[in-house]
Formats: C-alpha cells, structure tokens, sequence
C-alpha cells in the first residue's frame, strides 16, 4: 500500500549535539588501552565505565559523554549500577556481540559416515567446522531445549529449561535442520491425548499445575511422514514444534516414534490438548539438513553442519544467555547508536529512571530487544529484527496509588520478529500505569504487533501492517482479563493486512471482559477477521474509525461474561464464582478506594452480589458500551457490526455507519489501488511514516 512504504536513511545526531559542558572519554574498540582521552582511547567500554566510577568518588558530579569508535565488541555481558548514571554512551556504529564469528575458512566439505546420511543432492552443498576448534565448548553449544510460549517442559524433572545457542548466516538466522522445509505436516490422528490440562475446550483439570511428569501421549502420523521419519537416525534428540490444539498456543517437544504403527510419542504434553490436523513440524533431524539457511549440531563431538545462503558468507553462534547490556538501578544512562545483536537473552535490559536507548539496531537475539523498567525512561528511533521472540517492552508506574511510569516507546521501527517463539511476543509491550507507545511501525509477525496491560496507558498513531499471519484467535493490538484495566487509549492507529491464508485474526482485540478501554479514529484496512473484537467488556469506547473491507465483522462485541453467568456459557469459569480469573482480578485492585472512585466512578460502582446478575452493575454485565460514529467501507451489509444482545440491553449508544466502497473514493486518495492517504488530509496529529527515520538491516 502506498502510504506505508518504510522509509531508508539513518543518522545519529552529531557528537556536538550532546550534552555540553560535559566530560568527555573516548573508547576505541581493541585498542591497547590508553587513559581515555581522544589521542589515547580506552579499548573496552568497562574501562570507560570503571574510569567514571572513579572520577566519581573523586568528586566529579557532571554529565560524561562517552564517544564509542566504529568497530566489532564481543563482550560477555556490560553492567551498570547506581554508580554509573548520568551517563550518554553514544557511538557511530560499533557493534556489541555475544556471538562467536566464523569465516568460510573455517568450514569444509563433510566427509564419512555423516556425508551418506545426507540426502544425495546436498552432500556437496553442506559444511562442516569444529567448534572446540574456536575455542567453545559443550557448555557454549549446549542442547536442544523447548521453544514456544506454551511449551511444557518446566513441568518435567531434570534438564528441561535452557536457552539453545543459535546460529546466523550472514546475518540472516538459520534454521535447525527441519521437515518439512517450509510450513506444517497435519497430524492424521489422535490415540492417546496424554496427561491434559484441559478436557475438553473450556474444561479444566484443577489439580494439573500441581502435578508434574505427565504423560505426553501418542500421536499418529500419515503414511508419507511416517515414511520420511523412517529414513532418520530414530534416537537422535529429534523434536517436533507446533500449535497442537490452538492457534495462539504454540509448543515443542522431544518425540520418539514407532514406523511400524505409524505413531508419534512426545515427551512433554501439549497442556491444552490435542486435535486432529493439528499443525506440526519436525527439527533437528540430520538427515533434513537439505536446503540454503538450515544448520545442525552434533553435540557430542561439537560439529557444526551450515547449509549456507551463499558461498560467501560469515557465521555468528550466538551463546552469551544474558543480557549484552544490564542495568539495575540506574538513573539518566544513554545508550545510543550501537548495534546490539547475538544473545540467547534481551539485548538490553535497564532497570532504573530516565534511561535512555535510542537510535540502536538490535538484531539475531534469541529473546527481546529491549526491557525498560521504572519510570520516565525512553526508548526512541530504533530498528529491531529478527528476534526469537519480541521487541521492546516498557514498565512502570503504581496500579494501587494510580502513579504513572512515565516511560515512552516512540519513532522505533520494528519488523521480522518472533522468528522462534511464535506467540505472545509483541512488538511492543506497555504494562504498568501511565505508560505511551506512539509512532511506532511495525511489520511482518506471525502474531500479535501491541499487547497492554494496566491503567492510564496510551497507544496512539501507531502503523502495524502485514502481522498476525498464524493465528485466528489473536489480535494485531490486544490486552484482556481485566475489569479494572480503566483509563487506557488505544486511538489514532493504523493497522493493515492483518491476518494471511487461512488465518482470521482480528484488528484490535479486548479479550475476556476487558474493560474501561477507550479506541478512537483508527484506520483498519484489510482486517480479515474482525476489525474490532471487544470481548464482553465493560465501558468500552470505540469511536470515529475508519474500517475499509472487513474480512467479517467491522465490528464484534459479545457478552462472554454474562453468557458465562447467565446461560452457562463458554466463558463461564472466568466468571462464575468469586475464586474465578475475573473476581480475583477486581479483588486485587482497590477500585472502591476514594483515588479510584473519584477517577472511574463507573468501576467502583459494581458489586459482587450474585442474587442480582441482571443488575447493570453486576461485573459480567457489559454495562456503558459506547459504539458511536464507526464508518465502516463495505458492499455486505452484514458485515458491519455484530452486537451481542446483551450488549444491547446494557449499552449506551450504538450508532455504527456503512457505507458502500465506492463511497470510500470520495475520502481516500486511491483506496482500489492501496492508496488510504486522506484527499484533504484532517488538521491536527496524524500518522506520518516519514515520521520515523530509519536505518535499513542489511
């Protein structure tokens, strides 16, 4: 679509913009190590550190800038303390790594008995470094451990939980050596469901969380995998990842097989089930080592097999599981304009106030990219890619006494993350009070762009465009659970082409009676679920957007919570009885206090007595629903709203617009053509991808 083409260039602001009257030191990294000052720089940023540390307890009480030379940093981890504010380290490309590097000097053709376990067409294409031979060992490799966010494998006594290293060719992330190469097998059947959490959708085991080693189960394969995996070496570590019973729930686990019958055995159980046609594949099967970008390491003897994306090429294993930078108690510390990239943990982790990271590129981590807690800190203008799970998260501010974090995540370009763990890993995470995401873009997941939690919490003019690609019940901006979660604006956002193939997700989504939200002039374009999906809440604002071409409802508001009340439906167990998720929730705020009350008169309002369900301040009941000038651009009438009676009984204004798609001509530039730019464009703040200047990943 033409107005969201991501805009290149990238500049650091120049090093007499920084602060003046400062002290300045200069590091140059590898250098032999001089006193610091421009003519003889220190060689590492901890000498620069450990310097300021000593100036001051001799007093020194200013900024200090220290101006980090280009060049390649392999650290095994940067700390800073109290000791260590008012700091900026600023630098004009150095790159900070926790990865070992290897050249195509390093490799050679594989040889002997595991050349002829290679499929016939690759045996010349595949190669083969020795690990101990760059001075790593089993402890830096390491094994093969669980992967997605509801994997099972803490359940289970031994060495269950790790981080597995990962490997980057040419900066591009590799895959473990997997079948099928691309997309998902289909489980045939199911014989055996295992030790299950749930049984069956919406009923629960209650005493599951408190037992451990369950039984996984048996699974059955089709005849053409069954006959694929015959073709493997049966007891070598193999695993299978997959959404075994829900599409927002991803999982993996160790397997064993018997061919004879066709059968597949997990070690860990999927917690939710099993279902027919469930999703899967297989990795870190030798034997599938068969395609451009695809590695496998023996363990044992510390070999590391490459499929490389070209015959030029550099290889990164990343090993350091912890943070590249940390920072505990902090105060008024810059981190600007490095590139942070290869470790198995977030990048930068910073726990203090007014700390800053802006105009950094962190890429090839296996977790985060950035977690900021406290309050007034700031991360602006970075790119983040090809992270194993999530973008930048940002904390702060006191639920209790409604004391804002003051933490801004703003201008930063995001796209290509969770490339490892496939759900429940933003983009951007806001929890806390107080808290602003804004003129962000994101691109390119397999789920969910925002997620949100607490009060007072602002995501505004934001661009998602092309996510949520792999689940159905999921949306690109989410945030649920909660009836106390008042004072939080999700307004002025544009999401487009949410959802791809069979997926259906929706746009912007209040899961489970989330409520006190308020989502004002948005622009969904190319929802293919549900624009908006608000799920029972209560206190609901969804004003003055924009929705163009539906893929079902512009518009879903249904009454989970008192269905589950009033009619035994599906939602019962979050609402049906005052040790439910949704009571336990509203008990532990103090929504009655007069702090609260005077801010959300409509939340302290509501009582717990179960002989009136039917009164409007009965929490299940969506009480002040306000559903008021939303044009929605469709041909189908039916696809403009789906209002749940019970919202009807309970709302305060329903008053939605459709309005056919060649009406859309008269306000959008080009809509046939994925033009939505605005013919007259409104005053005031907008969403402006210029906005937001960006340095391209190579």
């Amino acid at each position: 679509m033409k107005f969201i083409e991501p805009k290149t260039g990238f500049s650091l602001p120049p090093y007499d913009e920084l602060k003046i009257d400062s002290f300045d030191l200069f590091v140059t990294p590898g250098a032999a190590g001089g006193d610091g000052s421009e003519v003889s720089p220190f060689g590492t940023i901890e000498a620069a550190r450990d310097a300021i540390r000593a100036k001051r307890e001799a007093g020194y009480e200013g900024h200090i800038n220290v101006k980090v030379g280009s060049g390649f940093i392999r650290t095994s981890g940067i700390d800073f303390d109290s000791r260590d504010g008012d700091v900026t380290y600023c630098s004009d490309g150095a790159v900070i790594s926790g990865g070992v590097t290897l050249t195509k000097d390093d490799f050679a053709p594989v040889s002997g008995e595991m050349r002829d376990r290679l499929h016939e067409d690759v045996r010349d294409k595949v190669l083969a470094a020795s690990l101990r031979d760059k001075g790593m060992t089993a402890d830096d490799w390491g094994k093969v451990y669980s992967i997605g966010a509801f994997n099972t494998a803490a359940k289970y006594d031994g060495d269950t939980v790790g981080l597995t290293a990962e490997v980057f060719c040419s900066d591009r992330r590799m895959t473990l050596a997997r079948w099928p190469n691309e997309g998902f097998e289909h489980l045939e059947e199911i014989l055996d469901q295992g030790d299950i959490a749930e049984f069956p959708p919406q009923n629960y085991y209650r005493t599951w969380k408190d037992r451990r080693n369950h039984r996984g189960g048996t699974y059955i394969m089709n005849k053409a995998t069954n006959a694929r995996v015959k073709t493997w070496k049966p007891d070598d570590d193999i695993w299978a990842f997959g959404y075994f019973q829900w599409d927002w729930a991803d999982s993996s686990t160790p397997v064993r097989f018997d061919t004879t019958n066709r059968l597949m055995m997990p070690k860990y159980v999927s917690s939710y089930g099993v279902r027919r046609g469930a999703p899967y594949y297989f990795y870190n099967v030798f034997e599938e080592l068969d395609a451009p970008g695809e590695y496998y390491i023996d363990r044992e003897n510390g070999i590391l097999y490459i499929y490389p994306f070209s015959s030029d090429f550099t290889i990164d294993v990343s090993t350091l599981r912890r943070p590249l930078i940390k920072g505990s108690g902090v105060k008024n510390l810059t981190v600007a304009g490095f590139e942070l990239k290869c470790c198995l943990d977030t990048a930068a982790v910073i726990e203090g106030d007014s700390n800053t990271v802006r105009d950094c590129l962190i890429d090839n981590v296996l977790s985060n990219a950035v977690t900021m807690t406290g309050t007034d800190n700031l991360v602006k203008g970075c790119e983040v890619t090809c992270t194993g799970r999530g973008g930048i998260t940002i904390t702060g501010g006191d639920r209790p006494t409604l004391t804002p974090g003051n933490n801004i995540a703003e201008d930063n370009y995001i796209h290509d993350w969770s490339q490892v763990q496939r759900t429940y890993t933003p983009a951007l995470a806001v929890h806390g009070v107080g808290n602003i995401c804004r003129h962000n873009e994101m691109r390119h997941s397999p789920q969910m762009a925002i997620t949100y939690s607490g009060n007072d919490n602002i995501i505004e003019y934001n661009l998602i465009v092309d996510c949520v690609r792999e689940s159905s019940d999921a949306g690109a901006i989410y945030s649920g659970y909660d009836w106390t979660a008042f004072g939080n604006h999700v307004d002025h956002n544009v999401l487009c082409d949410i959802g791809a193939g069979e997926f259906v997700p929706s746009g912007i989504y209040f899961d489970d009676a989330q409520s006190g939200q308020t989502t004002i002039g948005n622009l969904m374009v190319n929802i293919k679920g549900f624009s908006f999906l608000l799920g029972g809440g209560r206190s609901i604002t969804c004003a003055d957007n924009l929705i163009c071409d539906p893929g079902q409802y512009g518009i879903h508001y249904d009454d989970r919570a008192r269905d589950g009340i009033v009619n035994d439906g599906w939602a019962r167990q979050g609402y049906d009885s005052e040790q439910s998720t949704g009571w336990i929730h509203l008990r532990a705020m103090p929504f009655k206090s007069e702090l609260w009350a005077k801010k959300y008169p409509e939340l302290a309002a509501v009582h717990d007595n179960f002989d009136d369900v039917d009164d409007p301040f009965f929490p299940p009941n969506p009480q002040h629903a306000v559903m008021d000038n939303n044009i929605v651009y469709t041909d189908d009438p039916a696809k403009l709203a789906n209002i749940a009676e019970g919202v009807k009984l309970y709302a305060d204004k329903i008053n939605n617009i459709r309005r056919d798609t060649d009406e859309a001509k008269e306000v959008f530039a080009d809509p046939e053509n994925g033009d939505y730019t605005y013919k007259n464009r409104p005053e005031g703040d907008y969403i402006d991808v210029g906005l937001v200047g960006r340095r391209k990943k190579k």
